[in-house]
C-alpha cells in the first residue's frame, strides 16, 4: 500500500512510465524548493512531479494519497528511490482526522509497529522502517507529508547528511 503511489512503485525505473505521468523538476523550480530542504543528495539525482495527483480534499482513505495536493519522486541513475506526498491545510479539525487515519493505516503497514519520533517544538517526525524502505510522516501547523525512501540502492555517498541523518543520528 505505501510503496507505490499511482503505480509508481519505489525501485522502478522511470522511462518505465509515460512521459506525462512524471514531469521533471525545471532549473526554477529547484531552486524553489531546495531551501525548504529538497536539496540533490546525490550525483546524477533527479526530482520529478507526479502529474495525477487530483487535488482533491475529500477523506477517503481506500486511496489514502488523494488526500495530498502534490506528490513527487527522486530517482538515481533512473531508479526511483523516494516518492514523497504533501498536503496543505489550514482546517486543524481535518488535519487531525486525516493524521490520524494515516497513522493508523501506516502502523497497519508496518505490523503494528508504533513510530520512532522526532519534535523540533514546530515540525514533528514519525519515522518508521523495514528491510526495503523506511516512512517518514512530517507534521507542522499547515503541512502533512509522507516520504518514502527504498533501501534497495546500492551503496551511495551523499554530498551531505540529509535532514534524517541530521534527526536521528
Amino acid at each position: 500500500m505505501f510503496n507505490s503511489v499511482y503505480g509508481i512503485t519505489l525501485g522502478s525505473r522511470i522511462n518505465q512510465f509515460p512521459t506525462q505521468s512524471l514531469v521533471p523538476f525545471s532549473k526554477e523550480l529547484y531552486q524553489e524548493v531546495e531551501p525548504c530542504g529538497f536539496e540533490r543528495m546525490f550525483k546524477d539525482e533527479h526530482y520529478y512531479t507526479i502529474s495525477k495527483f487530483n487535488k482533491s480534499n475529500q477523506y477517503n482513505l481506500e486511496s489514502y494519497y488523494d488526500l495530498f495536493e502534490t506528490g513527487f519522486v527522486s530517482a538515481i541513475n533512473g531508479v526511483i528511490y523516494k516518492i514523497a506526498m504533501i498536503r496543505f491545510d489550514t482546517d486543524k479539525e481535518l488535519q487531525e482526522k486525516v493524521r490520524q487515519g494515516l497513522k493508523t493505516e501506516v502502523i497497519k503497514f508496518f505490523n503494528g509497529t508504533n513510530p520512532q519520533m522526532s519534535n523540533n517544538g514546530v515540525i514533528s517526525y514519525s519515522y518508521w522502517e523495514n528491510k526495503s524502505m523506511n516512512l517518514v510522516m512530517q507534521k507542522d501547523p499547515f503541512l502533512t507529508g509522507i516520504f518514502l525512501t527504498w533501501d534497495g540502492l546500492p551503496s551511495l555517498n551523499p554530498k551531505r547528511r540529509g535532514l534524517l541523518d541530521k534527526m536521528f543520528t
